[in-house]
């Protein structure tokens, strides 16, 4: 077994100092990730078996024809993240793949919806072309699972792209795994995902149908994430922000979430931008609890701080640091 296959089948570790990788160094820098989520409001999300190369496509089990698809969507300026997904604790029908897509309606702060269909692996590509063009798969209705409100949490596990994602990715995976989805009765499935964006925030993961990226994850934080229990005011530091919504917003949402704990998941939002430039914005957000007991309307200014420098990896960058008012 080669490098590759090990940093995406066994969580591979490379023996060089930690100071030498860009998560080692972003934790070390002391960086925010606050900001850092993807903004996409619609993923597509495929079983794509191990190993993966360094660019997901090129993997040798990747599925046919799908590659042409999303060159095309793409060049009709369509808005979208294709991720490849695999889960040991998930494997799939022989002769089958799992094909989910989550969507989130244009600029409203609610969780995404979801559409998950298991077909021959022959239909795969036609299937992703309907989902990201015209939305009407009404001819895939007899592979539609039933959403029975399960909860995806992926973690970058990509080790061929970026080493930080197989060492410190893998281990948070098997737990997630092991000892939070083991039990048949749960509503929770852990999967591999492909490079999220963000590798120096390795362990980095997304927990959907929330969309809520988070970075730097330990067992003790993966434990609150996946109980959704405790002070989040003491979790708050591992939030990236939820995707959806740009970077600014993303910021002023955690300052919310925050104060009022886990309870906020629940509320119904509405986001205004009052105003934004390249270095901040005005944010107003309208909340109500699911009960109507506690209601508002609160504005941040979000802007940048500063700057703090990574590298590692092969990677040196300045990214900015948001703060909120």
């Amino acid at each position: 077994m080669d490098k590759r296959e090990q940093a995406d089948v066994s969580g591979f570790r490379n023996d060089k100092p930690e100071r030498e990788y860009c998560a080692g160094i972003s934790q070390a820098m002391g960086e925010n990730p606050v900001g850092t989520a993807g903004v996409q409001s619609h993923y597509l999300l495929v079983e794509v078996p191990m190993p993966w190369a360094d660019k997901i496509t090129e993997s040798g089990k990747f599925p046919v024809g799908i590659n042409d698809v999303l060159k095309k969507c793409m060049a009709q300026g369509l808005q979208f993240r294709f991720l490849a997904i695999w889960s040991e604790f998930n494997s799939p029908p022989p002769g089958h793949t799992r094909v989910i897509e989550y969507r989130q309606p244009a600029g409203e702060m609610v969780p995404f919806t979801k559409r998950e269909y298991l077909v021959p692996t022959e239909q795969v590509s036609d299937l992703a072309e309907t989902l990201l063009t015209s939305g009407n798969a009404d001819r895939f209705r007899s592979w539609l699972q039933p959403d029975e409100g399960i909860r995806d949490i992926l973690v970058c596990t990509h080790g061929s792209h970026d080493l930080c994602c197989g060492k410190y990715g893998y281990p948070i995976y098997r737990e997630l795994g092991e000892v939070y989805a083991s039990s048949p009765d749960t509503k929770l499935r852990a999967w591999r995902v492909s490079h999220i964006g963000g590798h120096r925030f390795a362990p980095t993961l997304i927990d959907f149908p929330e969309g809520r990226f988070w970075a730097h994850v330990t067992s003790e934080a993966l434990d609150a994430i996946v109980r959704r229990e405790g002070a989040a005011a003491d979790i708050i530091r591992y939030c990236r922000g939820v995707s959806g919504i740009g970077p600014f917003a993303q910021a002023a949402e955690c300052e919310l979430f925050a104060s009022k704990g886990w309870a906020w998941l629940q509320y119904t939002k509405d986001m205004v931008i009052q105003s934004q430039s390249d270095t901040g914005a005005l944010i107003q957000l309208t909340y109500q609890s699911p009960d109507g007991s506690d209601c508002g309307t609160s504005e941040f200014e979000v802007y940048v701080a500063g700057t703090v420098k990574t590298g590692g990896c092969g990677h040196d960058s300045e990214v900015r640091q948001l703060a909120v008012r």
